[in-house]
This record gives C-alpha cells, structure tokens and sequence, in this order.
C-alpha cells in the first residue's frame, strides 16, 4: 500500500525533483502526455524518460534503486476533490514524491471478488477500505499503483512524481530503505 521511505541524497534529490516538476507545470505542451484515460480533463500525467535525468538516476542507482522510468502526475481539483478508485494501468511500484502542498487523503481497498482483478476504475459496492493515509510534501513514499486507491480532497491542483519500479516475480520489488513506517 503505502510507507514513508528516507533516501540518501533526499535534498539533492528533491531539488531535482521539485525541478522537474515545475518544468512540466510550466511547460505542459512541451511534454508528452502518458494518460489514456477517461479522466483527462482531471488527471495527466507526462513520462519523463530516464536518460534525460542521469544525475538524478546516477544518485538512486547509488542507493541500489534502478528506476525504469519518471512519471509526472497532475490531477486538476474540482468541487467535489475526489479522484475515482482505480488501479493504475502501467505503473507498478514506485517511489512517489509529491511536490505540492495540498493534503489529500489517499485510501487503499481490497477488492470484493477476485474477478473484479483487473478493472481500472472501480465502484465502491466492489470495494472494502484498507487503509487511509495524508501524504505530505516533500516526503517519499513507497507506493503500490496496483492496490485499489483514490484520492479524495483534491480542492487545487496536486503535482506528484513517481521514481518507478521494475516488477519482480509477479510484485514488485524494492531495496530495504530506512522506513518510517506508518
């Protein structure tokens, strides 16, 4: 689901993130565009390819992390500040870095029936709340995209980054990082 993980580097790390990130928001059109999803006017997100940040990749590769790929997500708030349960089609696990200041509350679930498995989007009479959690800026946080969550209080725009992961033996696998655990 979720845990607060430390990195070594965390600034240097950070001040690169935080980089890329203010370059997507204000460089959108320049960026390709990674989502196909239904919820495009509320989500996008923009591939960062990892060969164009190799300090950033030498500085986790150093700590073990051998990230695939960056990933920018932008989900735009609106009334209601609920972005649906899902699951995330590509991504697997990741590192996520959120670069805004809004907290939001993220919530895991557990499925209702093994044949609901492989859904995007899901309603909540197919779905059993695990886990609630309030990331926080400039935080990491090893992150399960294939675990069932939404995000509920999503008032302005959220910009986050994920460092992601490969896939081992059917889930992923990542480095024992320093935890803080929640």
């Amino acid at each position: 689901m979720i845990e607060e993980v430390e990195l070594e580097n965390s600034v240097k790390i950070k001040e690169i993130l935080n980089q890329i990130c203010r370059d997507i928001i204000d460089n959108s059109n320049k960026f390709k565009s990674a989502s196909k999803s239904q919820q495009d006017d509320v989500y996008k997100s923009y591939d960062v390819p990892k060969d164009s940040q190799p300090r950033l990749t030498e500085l986790l590769n150093n700590q073990s992390i051998f990230p695939l790929s960056y990933l920018v997500a932008v989900i735009k708030g609106d009334d209601s500040g609920d972005f649906p349960p899902h699951r995330d089609y590509w991504r697997h696990e990741s590192i996520l870095y959120l670069h805004t200041s809004q907290v939001c509350q993220t919530n895991w679930y557990e499925t209702n029936s093994t044949t609901l498995l492989n859904r995007l989007y899901y309603t909540f009479d197919q779905i059993t709340l695990k886990k609630s959690y309030y990331l926080e800026q400039g935080k990491f946080y090893k992150f399960d995209h294939q675990q069932v969550h939404d995000v509920k209080g999503v008032k302005d725009t959220r910009v986050s980054i994920s460092i992601n992961l490969s896939k081992v033996s059917g889930y992923p696998k990542l480095p024992n990082f320093a935890s803080n655990q929640k």
